[in-house]
């Protein structure tokens, strides 16, 4: 199993996101294990992603016998997942402060700190670990706006 990746779609996929391989029974998991640089006869580029199942085997693993022809090309579409679903609290990310090591934390509406991971952050949201759905929390100031 491979993915053919075009010269704009190389800085757009993370080479070790996990991949999605939709069959009429279901999806398989799948991993790249090796990127292969291919030129066609005209010419043109293109990066394949070889892949196989998340434990190293096929990627149809026991089902390829049932999904997979032995003689002809099957094309199976396939979703790179460049951004992992998450769920959990989201907070805006002006809310999320960092200190000189590198760790974040939020102001909660008590005064009180807590210290967060940002799992993932999009459009000025982030979700976070290390407070709950509900919690109020507060956005620092900018002490030079008079706030």
């Amino acid at each position: 199993f491979w993915i053919q990746l075009a010269p704009e779609q190389r800085a757009l996929v993370p080479l070790d996101a996990p991949v999605d391989v939709s069959y009429g029974g279901g999806v398989w998991q799948a991993a790249t294990v090796q990127t292969i640089e291919f030129e066609d006869p005209q010419g043109f580029t293109e990066l394949r992603l070889i892949l196989e199942s998340e434990d190293g085997g096929s990627v149809c693993g026991s089902e390829c016998a049932d999904w997979v022809p032995l003689e002809s090309r099957t094309d199976f579409p396939a979703q790179v997942i460049v951004v992992p679903e998450t769920t959990g609290p989201v907070v805006p990310v002006a809310a999320i402060s960092t200190e000189p090591d590198g760790s974040t934390f939020l102001t909660r509406g008590s005064g009180e700190t807590a210290d967060v991971e940002v799992v993932a952050s999009a459009n000025g949201l982030a979700v976070v670990d290390g407070v709950q759905v509900g919690d109020v929390v507060l956005l620092p100031s900018d002490p030079d706006d008079g706030g």
